[in-house]
């Protein structure tokens, strides 16, 4: 099989190198004693090797949005913005809800606390008394 550099395996499995070097150091993975890993040990941890991307686009690559016209591309968007705006209120209003039961959850330990500390303070504390000190006072 092939060898390759860690810098070369990178985007064939789909990680960074840093995950790769640990990986390494944990014994997850071994490389050869050039430094270089052999490509059957990258598809023994990690599975099915991706193919390299390749900077350029080729001419049989379709654009991402095709749009018959340009009243169908506004829709579009709008479409889009009406979608992003529902979200946020839904985000904002689960926000909201989380930041309310964090409230009540904070005064209901604070509650506990203070009550833990005022049976604390107005329980009588007994010194310890000699014998004849409890005939004594």
């Amino acid at each position: 099989m092939a060898v390759v550099t860690v810098i070369e395996a990178a985007p064939l499995i789909g990680k960074s190198t840093q995950t790769i070097y640990r990986h390494i150091k944990q014994g997850k993975l071994s490389k050869g004693s050039n430094g270089k890993i052999d490509t059957s040990e990258l598809i023994r941890v990690y599975g099915e090797l991706r193919k390299p991307e390749t900077p350029h686009t080729t001419q049989n690559e379709q654009p991402m949005l095709q749009v018959e016209s340009e009243g169908d591309s506004a829709e579009w968007f709008k479409s889009q913005i009406e979608k992003l705006q529902d979200d946020i209120k839904q985000i904002k209003a689960e926000s909201l809800e989380r930041e309310s039961q964090a409230l009540a959850r904070e005064s209901r330990l604070m509650a506990m606390i203070e009550h833990k500390l005022d049976t604390t303070e107005s329980a009588p504390t007994e010194t310890a008394k000699s014998f004849l000190g409890k005939f004594f006072n």
